[in-house]
């Protein structure tokens, strides 16, 4: 008897954390216009509608020209460790909401704040596949113990590979001139 009184409360409870999720969505895209103004209200979204999951969900933001918001899918319902996308179904979606741009998000219920090879991978795929219909695909977000962008790890991983470049011809020329003094 405990047993299915705490189910029911369990239940309960579960249709009451939907019913707030749906009202601070509502909330959050009256606020923001409906539009998505900046990596921090993407991130703000994202980290609301994926955190409560308990598997992986993928989700589109899509936006028009200007940053409105024209549709929010949850594209893709995995398992805890994965969930697959496939890039004709986005394009159909794109077409579908008239889409210029895109904001991907997915989360790791293993709290793991770290975009794997696959992840990294699908969005080279999706990236091709949305860049054949016009669309851009502004970043790809991680929720887990906080968000991460995809974008901005990229970067921050282009920077490194230009300054160890840098100090690598540095080191080379510093050789080469130490090289014609030893000559000399």
């Amino acid at each position: 008897m405990a047993n299915g009184h705490s189910t029911n409360l369990v239940a309960r409870e579960d249709r009451t954390i939907q019913r707030a999720v749906k009202i601070i969505e509502q909330r959050f895209l009256a606020q923001h216009g409906p539009k998505i103004d900046g990596p921090a209200a993407a991130r703000r979204y994202a980290a609301l509608k994926l955190a409560r999951y308990k598997r992986e969900v993928f989700l589109a933001i899509w936006l028009d020209a200007l940053g409105r918001v024209l549709g929010i899918e949850e594209v893709s319902l995995g398992t805890i460790t994965e969930v697959v996308i496939h890039p004709r179904e986005l394009v159909r979606s794109a077409i579908k909401f008239n889409a210029c741009r895109l904001v991907v998000a997915h989360n790791h219920p293993s709290g793991q704040l770290e975009f794997s090879d696959t992840d990294r991978k699908m969005t080279e795929n999706l990236r091709a596949a949305m860049k054949l219909i016009d669309v851009r695909l502004d970043d790809h977000l991680l929720v887990a113990n906080g968000v991460c962008s995809l974008i901005e790890v990229e970067a921050r991983e282009q920077l490194k590979r230009e300054e160890d470049e840098r100090c690598e011809r540095e080191l080379r020329a510093a050789e080469l001139s130490l090289k014609r003094a030893a000559s000399s």
